[in-house]
């Protein structure tokens, strides 16, 4: 009788789908791992957080503020805001999920003029009452939000800067706000890391303040998720597929001018090791590398 390879063939095939079936088990086990992981990180800094409140009450420098958020309704969401951490950007996400008509219709306008974007109707007006929304924020590495502050405020709206205010009246109340807390626009960095690191975060501009501080109100967590710009679209579309949504589109308004602590020739050994100190709750809580 002639010898048949059917059943050898068949063999090969079945071996071949079971290896597939392997790889694909594999790459789902992977991912499983990735997002465990991705949640213990989350809970160990929500839990690092929750322990900053316990030694601040201990310590005395409570922050009794109620915190408020900026709240898409239709979304589910309440945004604390965090200053210097892509604010503008997730406000856009915000308005997206509220009136995704003006989202589209104004978004150009909004992106070239981040005054009128704050103030233009449908977007989010700050409530201390975020309802039934997750509530939610996103933080930077604080030497990112140290230095993009300073470009923000102190180069591009200086004379020459890209952003330079002209209208006199207005450079003078900017300046009379500003000099409650020692900035001035225009001032030099040496004058700018004296202003900040001379005041206790209690009595900083909330640009600079400690983030751990900002969410935090009355000694108690304030949000239910941390998101962080370095990863923004892809903590925006974690956060809102728990939701059952879609991914929103993630696009800049009001991008800084700047390019990075590890790049920047302002970050003298002398200032890091400042930074280090002044910034340890925030590097040390939200994880951060210094």
């Amino acid at each position: 009788m002639p010898l048949t390879l059917a059943p050898a063939r068949r063999l090969h095939e079945q071996i071949a789908e079971l290896e597939r079936r392997r790889d694909e088990l594999r790459a789902q086990r992977d991912r499983a791992r990735e997002q465990r992981d991705a949640y213990r990180a989350e809970r160990d800094a929500l839990r690092a957080i929750r322990e900053t409140a316990a030694m601040r009450l201990v310590g005395g420098e409570l922050n009794v503020e109620r915190p408020r958020y900026f709240v898409a309704e239709r979304a589910g969401l309440a945004y604390l805001r965090v200053p210097k951490a892509a604010c503008s950007t997730i406000r856009g996400v915000l308005l997206y999920f509220n009136d995704p008509q003006l989202y589209e219709e104004k978004f150009d306008q909004f992106a070239g003029d981040v005054r009128a974007f704050h103030h233009a109707d449908g977007v989010a007006e700050e409530t201390d009452d975020p309802g039934d929304c997750l509530r939610f924020t996103v933080v930077r590495h604080p030497f990112d939000r140290f230095l993009s502050w300073y470009h923000n405020l102190m180069v591009d709206l200086a004379p020459g800067g890209k952003r330079e205010l002209t209208d006199s009246a207005v450079l003078a109340e900017t300046n009379a706000r500003l000099g409650d807390f020692g900035f001035r626009i225009g001032m030099s960095f040496e004058d700018y890391c004296e202003a900040v690191f001379s005041r206790p975060h209690s009595k900083q501009n909330p640009h600079v303040r400690r983030q751990v501080d900002l969410l935090l109100g009355a000694g108690e967590l304030a949000v239910d998720f941390i998101g962080r710009l370095e990863n923004l679209e892809r903590d925006l579309g974690r956060l809102t597929a728990g939701l059952g949504k879609g991914a929103p589109p993630v696009r800049s308004i009001n991008p800084s001018s700047n390019k990075g602590w590890r790049k920047s020739d302002l970050l003298t050994p002398v200032v890091l090791e400042k930074l280090r100190e002044f910034y340890e709750q925030d590097l040390r809580f939200l994880g951060y590398p210094s």
